[in-house]
């Protein structure tokens, strides 16, 4: 019983982690493609020989735009839009979920423990029990040998 409460609190404690770890990831792409959006948007403002200028300007950053943005764009799903906002408040509720489940984790965790521990000294005593009683045979066979 305690190990189903403790295999469906680590499968959760997994799911929410893994996602955890996609929000945050997906986040630090966020934060790596923005200065370089900023440079895209000022670059499509431009016309003419000033837009040429600035592109040659900015020919790293420009080339950074479409890393990033490829980067964040594939770990997106399909016509899912960058919600950092959103990203936000998800990685704060997921890290209370784990934070709220740490108690029951440790108590079930304490309550298998315990049952593996007493069931291993039963165990330990019932062996203890049937070797005092091969001990008295033991010995009448030793006094038949002398």
């Amino acid at each position: 019983e305690h190990e189903k409460a403790f295999q469906s609190i680590v499968s959760q404690q997994t799911a929410h982690a893994e996602r955890l770890t996609a929000l945050t990831e997906l986040v630090q792409l966020y934060e790596a493609f923005v200065p370089y959006r900023e440079v895209k948007n000022n670059s499509t403002g431009l016309k003419g020989l000033s837009k040429i200028r600035y592109d040659k300007e900015h020919k790293f950053e420009l080339e950074q735009y479409q890393i990033t943005r490829q980067a964040l764009y594939s770990r997106l799903q399909e016509g899912e839009k960058p919600t950092p906002v959103a990203w936000g408040r998800e990685i704060t509720e997921l890290k209370n979920k784990l934070k709220a489940s740490h108690p029951k984790y440790s108590k079930e965790l304490t309550d298998i423990a315990s049952a593996e521990v007493i069931a291993y000294n039963k165990t330990n005593y019932e062996r203890e029990q049937a070797n005092e009683q091969r001990k008295p045979n033991r010995l009448k066979g030793k006094e038949q040998e002398i």
